[in-house]
């Protein structure tokens, strides 16, 4: 039986609500994304996901947070702005589903998380992270493929959310800037001669 489009938004609106909950209950990117990508396995059936945010010092893309990926494959992650996908998305800041892995030359499998699954039964879905208007990352799932399945529902879901992780990945650019800026100042401390006072 075909869920009705009320049971599909009663879905959304619950996963919207609950995401939202869990990205207010950490300041820790990594702990907030995983919860984020735990409810959407939970909620929408997706297998895999990750948080790619923009190095602002190499001025490449890597995996900051990986839902079913390991820390190896988090590592391997690394990607130019408009290369493969994810690149792609960034560069146009724009979604890019892939309904087929195994039939789209532009993807990547760099991460090569997807060794025991065959490539043809998982979609791709790929939405761009935003900060006041400028591209810093993008938000990405699997999910197994079905023949004439619409990602438009996936699309608009992971729009919203992205916007939602981008105010989470502020927090965290905030936080560390001021554990940076508190480190230096520790630095200068220690470096000063002692006072004669």
């Amino acid at each position: 039986m075909k869920p009705s489009d009320s049971d599909s938004n009663n879905l959304e609106l619950t996963a919207i609500y609950e995401i939202s909950d869990a990205l207010t209950s950490s300041v820790i990117l990594e702990e907030v994304m995983n919860k984020v990508m735990t409810l959407l396995h939970q909620k929408m059936g997706m297998e895999r996901g990750t948080l790619t945010l923009l190095d602002p010092r190499t001025g490449e893309l890597a995996i900051e947070v990986g839902y079913g990926l390991g820390p190896e494959e988090i590592g391997r992650g690394r990607y130019r702005v408009g290369e493969g996908i994810t690149g792609k998305v960034v560069a146009a800041g724009e979604p890019i589903v892939v309904p087929n892995v195994g039939k789209e030359p532009l993807f990547l499998n760099r991460t090569r998380a997807r060794g025991d699954i065959k490539r043809s039964n998982i979609a791709f879905i790929c939405v761009p992270i935003k900060l006041e208007q400028k591209t810093i990352g993008a938000l990405s799932v699997d999910r197994l493929f079905k023949e004439n399945i619409s990602f438009e529902e996936d699309v608009r879901l992971l729009t919203i959310i992205s916007s939602m992780v981008a105010n989470a990945v502020r927090i965290h650019q905030i936080r560390e800037k001021e554990k940076e800026l508190l480190e230096n100042e520790n630095i200068l401390l220690k470096s000063m001669p002692p006072s004669n006072l």
